[in-house]
């Protein structure tokens, strides 16, 4: 995600979505409820422009299910465990399949799958592509990505997000873990997420704190993060939208512990991933009138669109250094190419190094995406593959204001992110005005680059600004504190 601040909003993005009865996530299996998933099926294509398709599912995020002990009685009620031993709770606790369209809100549409935003008092939902009895891994270098979007309902506060993460493709099936992916466990992400209930058999049940901001009181965050790469496709609702690219020093998905994991309010830097990230919100970059409800918008948020999500790599290997992330929209029979960046100091359309550079600069964020790696980083976790994430969410700790308001709310460069009011997301308002919202996600593509809807605009290289200077590095600036890191070795 992408706002210096932003991660605070992600620390509780789940959170503020496990609304699922009085259950959480779990490790043994249950024989209440069958789990079946959701027929999903995607389409993988080749430069020739035929595409092949799979029959994948989708399965929910275990932090939505139903958890209770073997013996009777739920293992985790309202915002509190009620077990105590870490070990213990894994090994005596039964995670449930869940009745996605009465439990969630999730059902199947043609091409695809729609989410609901509140469900019998369940609020959104967050699930994963399956392969078979595992995560379905996308290797995304030199390659793309085509999903059509339906989210005129979304109002201020409300975000439909599609993403990638690093997540194990067994979902850490093994040891107390005997549900593994077909059950939604092993998430991870680029804001070390807490609210995480259990972690490769343990759980997170340590100095567990309840969150008060949570309208439903059934949501809280442990001591252990739950750390890996991320990439946001897509965060948007009909006001605003941004893709954000959040690489991790660490390959796969890590778990930090205590003041080790820093936090999403006052120590946002002294982790091992980037909680900013490095976005594009054209409302933020100065284009306010490219997205939003409407025909007065370049890209009508109010009807359904297509938005291809490109990820290029230096000589176009399928192996080589990821150097640019590029995404353009396709609606009506017109192809939309994202406009250039009208900020002083800032050039360019697409997520490069550069770009980043200078984004950091003008606004006067903290450029914690170059000292993770930046793309290149990014881009090794894109090369080991990722896991496919659809979600929708609200955000009782900013309101969603990162994403389609002013954030900070102090304003200054680059707050302003999108035009809804800064208080208008509070959930415990939208909950009630609009809980019959909902995503739809729907025929998803990915292969190489043109070959998913046959359109490729040309890339266009940024002219230089001229008032830019490029200090040289310095051990601060490159990950480890390593200079090499950031100009590599030579020898001879």
């Amino acid at each position: 995600f992408f706002s210096q601040t932003h991660g605070l909003a992600e620390m509780f993005r789940s959170a503020s979505l496990f609304s699922l009865a009085a259950s959480a996530a779990g490790q043994g299996v249950g024989t209440n409820k069958p789990e079946s998933g959701v027929p999903f099926a995607i389409q993988e294509c080749t430069s020739g422009g035929s595409c092949t398709i799979e029959s994948t599912t989708l399965t929910m995020d275990a932090n939505w299910r139903w958890l209770h002990k073997a013996s009777g009685g739920n293992c985790y009620d309202g915002n509190t465990w009620l077990c105590t031993d870490a070990v213990t709770c894994a090994e005596d606790c039964l995670l449930e399949g869940v009745n996605y369209a009465s439990d969630a809100g999730v059902t199947a549409v043609s091409g695809g799958v729609d989410l609901q935003f509140v469900t019998n008092n369940n609020v959104g939902s967050r699930l994963y592509v399956l392969d078979g009895a595992e995560y379905k891994m996308f290797k995304m270098l030199n390659r793309e990505i085509a999903i059509d979007y339906d989210i005129g309902s979304l109002e201020c506060g409300i975000n439909g997000a599609v993403y990638f993460v690093e997540m194990a493709a067994d979902g850490e099936l093994g040891g107390a873990n005997k549900a593994g992916a077909k059950y939604g466990t092993g998430y991870c992400d680029g804001q070390c997420a807490r609210d995480i209930k259990f972690s490769n058999g343990v759980a997170n049940n340590q100095d567990w704190v309840p969150n008060p901001k949570d309208p439903y009181l059934n949501t809280g965050s442990g001591s252990l993060g739950m750390c890996c790469a991320e990439m946001d496709l897509w965060e948007a609702n009909k006001y605003a939208t941004a893709f954000t690219a959040h690489p991790a020093e660490k390959p796969g998905k890590f778990v930090c512990e205590g003041t080790a994991c820093g936090n999403q309010q006052d120590d946002r830097y002294s982790g091992e991933t980037d909680r900013d990230g490095c976005d594009i919100n054209n409302f933020r970059m100065g284009n306010e009138n490219f997205y939003g409800a409407g025909s007065s918008f370049s890209v009508d948020s109010s009807q359904p669109f297509t938005v291809v999500t490109q990820f290029f790599t230096v000589g176009d290997s399928d192996t080589g250094d990821l150097e640019e992330i590029r995404q353009f929209f396709l609606q009506n029979g017109k192809t939309i190419t994202m406009p250039d960046a009208s900020v002083s100091g800032v050039s360019g359309s697409s997520i490069t190094d550069g770009f980043c550079d200078e984004q950091k600069t003008a606004f006067g964020d903290t450029n914690d995406f170059k000292k993770k790696g930046a793309l290149k980083t990014m881009g090794e976790a894109l090369g080991r593959g990722v896991v496919l994430a659809l979600s929708l969410w609200d955000d009782p700790e900013t309101n969603m204001a990162w994403l389609d308001a002013t954030w900070p709310v102090s304003g200054g460069p680059g707050a302003a992110r999108g035009s809804c009011p800064d208080s208008a997301g509070d959930p415990t308002e939208i909950r009630t005005k609009y809980p019959s919202a909902h995503a739809t996600y729907s025929n998803v593509k990915h292969g190489k680059i043109g070959s998913t809807t046959g359109e490729n605009p040309p890339r266009v290289t940024p002219t230089p600004d001229p008032s830019r200077t490029t200090p040289s590095p310095t051990p601060s600036d490159c990950p480890g504190g390593s200079l090499s890191a950031c100009l590599g070795t030579c020898s001879g």
